[in-house]
């Protein structure tokens, strides 16, 4: 209980081994979730965005769901190690006010299109 309360009022903890626990997990949760994320990301901008390229550019080859695949792992690879170096710092902050703002919107998008506004 001690602990939550150093925590709660940013009092400096005694054992920084625990600190040192904690920011690992925190590097290894913002990784993954990162990756998830832009896997998703990705994915939507991919499956909107290669069709409209195969059949302007003659790109027929992007249309492969393997394809697909590897361009938005390897995207998502990159988007998740940039998040990662940013975490903690303004940047950081910035792109998860952009994340909530994209989400409401998202959400303000799927309220519109059930009730047949959209």
């Amino acid at each position: 209980m001690e602990s939550f309360m150093q925590k709660l009022f940013g009092e400096q903890s005694n054992q920084p081994d625990e600190d040192l626990k904690e920011s690992q997990g925190a590097l290894w949760a913002t990784r993954v979730l990162g990756f998830l994320g832009s896997v998703v990301i990705c994915w939507i901008v991919v499956r909107a965005v290669a069709p409209e390229v195969a059949s302007s550019w003659g790109l027929l080859w992007i249309n492969n769901l393997w394809l697909k695949i590897g361009i938005v792992g390897l995207v998502s690879l990159g988007i998740a190690a940039v998040l990662s170096g940013i975490e903690g710092t303004i940047w950081g902050r910035y792109y998860v006010i952009i994340g909530y703002l994209l989400s409401l919107s998202l959400v303000v998008w799927i309220v519109l299109h059930l009730l047949h506004y959209v």
